[in-house]
């Protein structure tokens, strides 16, 4: 049964504030303390109506306190504890402790197979319903801070950052042995006798008790050659044998044979005769996909490879996209939304998507205010890197009521030829630098503008080409002088948010959806730190350290007005 958490009230003889000394307890009722802090700006602010759906209306037992497993999801991330360490802070350590609202020593958090059961009915209602419920209650939680911070959304930026999978980097012929390892560990290899010859039984039974390394590491190329041959007439068998007899991970091994295989005869020359025997054969490298399986643990990662020579990087996992406040009037920028998609994904996919829930965001924050002109409630300006661009992204951010783009670099090399019109309105082609018109016909074969540079040369461009550059054009004009120098600066949020991935910029789970919890988690923790860091300054005690480093800087400027100080050195060490 869905209930709220209520309020608890401190018990003079069990209250944790009264059982400790009085410079404890003063640390402890700091307001700008970071455990006030986070139970006031981020535990107290939780909407625990969004997991309502999880749990029945009127019966059954009521659920334990949403407010403080979803704050200790927060913590966990945030301070990068294990899990057996997030529940020893939580039961031990008092600043965790109030920073769940715990106010008595007698008062627990819930326990860990409830904390794991909640986690996993999360994961399973998305699967379910497509409903991203940790991704609304972000939504929320940002949108009370940003309406008790008064920040403004009128200028917003972002970027996107790969991390990997926490998965094992396999080889091909690792991965397949791998997902079928995967599949036939738990079965009864009976069925297949008489489907199979005695070899192949020997070599899945093998497969059962030992791990994919101990199969290859004494294979040369030729002997795994044949073997991914082999493993590609089992794989048939086996879909064959086991189909419809709801067997886990048969839609994952059915996924690897469409990728992996083809049922293609070979052709007589070729050398292995054993694959056209059987007309199964590996498809080519060339054909496999970014989106195919990369593990049998995380079949949702994705392949890509970034940069060149020396900064060529290589990822099997995820590509996660933030965008923040970026508004000089701002006291404190927050990050507005989230974004957590394969690795193959490209930074334009994220661009309209994002936008869209930032705006979401942002009209939940400003629901009430009902004036017309109100710049806190839509995005006026974007700014991006180049990775950003696209004809699809250009098309919608050049319309009236789309946000002024400001794009530091456009996909491409720089044409020397563009396009405009003359007085008649008729479509010309002249040189970017010189000016130089050049003559333009049209092919109603092939339907594309032909530019005839000279007697030798022509250039060939469709429509969509040419709309394209026109886009560009409106896109640079569009841009003033003060945007040119302003550049997507969120290096330091993306580290914030990431510099706790393990090695090799691994995230600790498999899985989009896991994935993007963590980038969550992380995103609401680093929010709560900026928020922290300005109610640290606005404290009294803050206040007092600033005035004094004010006046010794006059005094010390005084006393060098007087020529007191000859020795530049000397003043400038007493003013360090």
């Amino acid at each position: 049964m869905f209930k709220k958490t209520q309020p608890t009230q401190g018990d003079l003889f069990k209250s944790i504030s009264h059982q400790v000394s009085g410079r404890k307890s003063k640390i402890l009722e700091d307001p700008a303390s970071w455990h006030n802090v986070f139970h006031d700006q981020v535990t107290r602010q939780i909407d625990e109506d969004v997991f309502s759906v999880l749990y029945h209306k009127g019966n059954g037992r009521p659920n334990a306190s949403i407010r403080k497993m979803v704050a200790m999801m927060i913590l966990k991330e945030g301070n990068g504890w294990s899990d057996q360490q997030l529940f020893e802070q939580c039961r031990f350590n008092l600043t965790v402790m109030r920073a769940l609202g715990i106010q008595n020593l007698d008062e627990d958090v819930p326990v860990e197979s409830t904390w794991y059961r909640f986690r996993k009915e999360i994961l399973e209602y998305y699967e379910a319903a497509q409903d991203d419920l940790m991704k609304r209650c972000f939504q929320r939680l940002t949108a009370e801070q940003i309406m008790m911070h008064g920040i403004s959304g009128a200028k917003v930026r972002m970027d996107s950052k790969l991390i990997n999978s926490n998965i094992a980097n396999h080889n091909r012929i690792e991965l397949i042995l791998e997902v079928v390892r995967s599949f036939v560990k738990p079965l009864d290899l009976t069925p297949l006798k008489g489907k199979l010859d005695k070899e192949a039984l020997e070599f899945l039974q093998s497969l059962k008790e030992k791990t994919v390394a101990n199969i290859t590491y004494a294979l040369s190329n030729a002997q795994q050659g044949k073997l991914l041959v082999s493993l590609g007439h089992m794989i048939q068998q086996l879909l064959t044998v086991y189909r419809g007899k709801e067997v886990d991970q048969y839609d994952l091994l059915e996924r690897l044979w469409t990728e992996q295989y083809t049922t293609e005869t070979a052709g007589e020359d070729d050398d292995d005769q054993s694959g056209s025997e059987s007309g199964i054969q590996p498809r080519d490298p060339s054909e496999l996909s970014a989106t195919s399986i990369q593990s049998a643990h995380d079949s949702e990662a994705g392949f890509r490879k970034k940069g060149q020579d020396k900064t060529r990087k290589t990822v099997k996992g995820y590509h996660g996209n933030i965008i923040e406040t970026c508004t000089p009037e701002n006291e404190i920028n927050l990050i507005v939304d989230v974004d957590v998609r394969e690795a193959n994904v490209s930074e334009c996919e994220f661009l309209l998507p994002g936008l869209e829930a930032s705006e979401e965001v942002f009209g939940q924050a400003y629901a009430s205010d009902t004036t017309a002109d109100n710049p806190k409630r839509h995005i006026e300006h974007v700014t991006t890197d180049g990775g950003y661009d696209s004809y699809e992204n250009r098309i919608a951010l050049t319309q009236n009521d789309a946000p002024h783009w400001n794009l530091s670099n456009v996909r491409g090399r720089k044409s020397v030829i563009t396009f405009g019109h003359d007085e008649q309105g008729q479509l010309i082609a002249y040189h970017t630098e010189t000016g130089e018109q050049y003559k333009m016909t049209f092919s109603s074969k092939c339907k594309k503008h032909i530019v005839h540079i000279n007697d030798k040369f022509k250039r060939y461009y469709t429509e969509t080409q040419i709309e394209q550059v026109f886009l560009r054009q409106q896109l640079l004009a569009d841009r003033p002088p003060e945007d040119r120098s302003i550049r997507a600066n969120v290096e330091a949020s993306i580290h914030q948010v990431f510099h706790r991935l393990g090695k090799n910029e691994k995230v600790r789970y498999r899985g989009r959806y896991q994935s993007h919890c963590y980038v969550l988690y992380r995103a609401m923790w680093t929010n709560f730190r900026r928020i922290q860091k300005k109610t640290a300054e606005n404290s009294p005690v803050f206040d007092f350290w600033a005035l004094w480093r004010s006046v010794r800087a006059q005094v010390l400027n005084w006393f060098d007005g007087q020529g007191m100080f000859n020795d530049h050195k000397i003043y400038a060490q007493r003013l360090a």
